[in-house]
């Protein structure tokens, strides 16, 4: 799908638009393609439209934390993109807040993407 490589053209953003207007009459495919899909959201952050992204952001993250917990990784990982757009809407001490509790339990699960991404960073140039 276009959003899974970051779809952040206003052509790209106007045909996503498109798309997702057309599947408006089928929910289950809608929901599974936009509803708080990351690379969507993510798109949405990067081409302003972050109003937008904060509600699909506000419901999977109301939805992940009683269906997972706060604590759950992938509850996590929406409020770290919480705390995207609350930075990019000038909320810095939300997002700070939002980046400091996700943290911890994105990074917690040993072997995953992101363990490996902050282990890779933390190590000291060998030089």
């Amino acid at each position: 799908m276009f959003w899974s490589h970051g779809a952040t053209s206003p052509k790209q953003m106007k045909l996503f638009d498109k798309t997702r207007e057309s599947l408006r009459d089928n929910q289950y495919l809608y929901k599974k393609l936009f509803a708080g899909n990351p690379g969507v959201l993510i798109s949405l952050l990067k081409t302003g439209r972050t109003e937008e992204a904060m509600r699909f952001i506000a419901a999977k993250y109301n939805n992940f934390s009683k269906k997972y917990g706060e604590k759950h990784r992938r509850t996590a990982e929406v409020l770290a993109m919480r705390a995207m757009a609350y930075a990019q809407m000038g909320e810095k001490k939300q997002a700070m807040k939002d980046f400091s509790n996700s943290i911890p339990h994105i990074i917690r699960k040993k072997g995953t993407f992101w363990t490996r991404l902050f282990k890779r960073s933390t190590v000291s140039d060998p030089r």
